[in-house]
């Protein structure tokens, strides 16, 4: 129990390499880490009961929640090693980019543009304040790992110190001003401010008396969603606005609502989905 994480899955792999082909092996563990989830049949819990004795048992899942529990955590450590990243991981701010990403590739590729390579496991973080320290824990497993940022983020200089650092692909921190032309930008001004405000009035239908209107942004504003923030102060909408929801109803109506993305933005797309895809080596 006092060896690493990592060396206990050496211990593990040599009980596997050069003990097991010549005898069999029996150890009990509470340790996550000497349990092989890719051979949980081999798994026998031991629970011991205050009337019986103790109780093996190969019904593994069947077994008291305290029990269980290096069982569980050794299935969520395997989960988290596989389903949230991958060999080459794009770091994204929140799952209303992955949507818009993922659309954004659809629309692009139909009209014969560069869509986002699928080698890329995209993974929503919660928020720029976590970019770094999600840098800093992929890096460290030598993973190729690439940061799409609004350029607005203020942790932009946490990451480059990281990049600087090798822990972040050579040109691995993406900022959307990039594509946008502005100085100041979101993944949201990658579409017609039009289009995206129709997004907007859409989700927030219910809450709104009358449709937000072009003439009440501030053209000046180079980011639309602080555009759309503004305007919610000014009417003194009870509700904060939630980026995810407009990114919910194109997920939605994506059938009705994509032919209508302009070619000014698959232009866009198609510079962003060829920057990052650059990232990644040649198949």
């Amino acid at each position: 129990m006092s060896l690493h994480g990592r060396a206990q899955e050496d211990l593990l792999r040599l009980i596997d390499e050069r003990l097991a082909p010549k005898h069999q092996v029996l150890y009990t563990t509470h340790s996550p880490f000497m349990v092989d989830p890719d051979n949980l049949q081999r798994v026998r819990t031991v629970m011991d009961l205050e009337r019986g004795g103790a109780k093996v048992s190969s019904e593994i899942f069947k077994a008291d929640e305290d029990t269980a529990f290096p069982l569980l955590t050794a299935m969520g450590v395997e989960m988290t090693q596989t389903l949230f990243v991958g060999e080459h991981t794009l770091l994204l701010e929140g799952p209303s980019d992955l949507i818009y990403l993922d659309v954004l590739t659809d629309v692009a590729e139909a009209n014969g543009s560069t869509g986002l390579d699928p080698r890329w496991v995209k993974t929503p973080i919660g928020g720029s304040g976590k970019l770094s320290t999600f840098v800093t824990l992929l890096g460290a497993n030598k993973l190729n790992v690439a940061v799409l940022v609004d350029s607005s983020t203020k942790d932009v200089g946490a990451v480059q110190r990281l990049r600087d650092n090798d822990q972040l692909a050579k040109n691995g921190l993406v900022e959307i001003s990039e594509f946008t032309g502005t100085g100041d930008a979101d993944v949201e001004d990658l579409f017609d401010r039009d289009f995206y405000l129709d997004l907007v009035n859409r989700a927030y239908a219910d809450q709104l008396t009358t449709p937000i209107d072009t003439a009440e942004l501030n053209a000046k504003d180079p980011r639309v969603v602080r555009q759309i923030e503004t305007v919610f102060k000014k009417r003194k909408i009870a509700t904060r606005f939630n980026h995810y929801k407009p990114a919910a109803v194109l997920l939605r109506e994506q059938a009705a609502l994509a032919p209508r993305i302009d070619a000014a933005t698959i232009t866009r797309a198609d510079q962003l989905f060829t920057r990052l895809n650059s990232l990644l080596p040649k198949r």
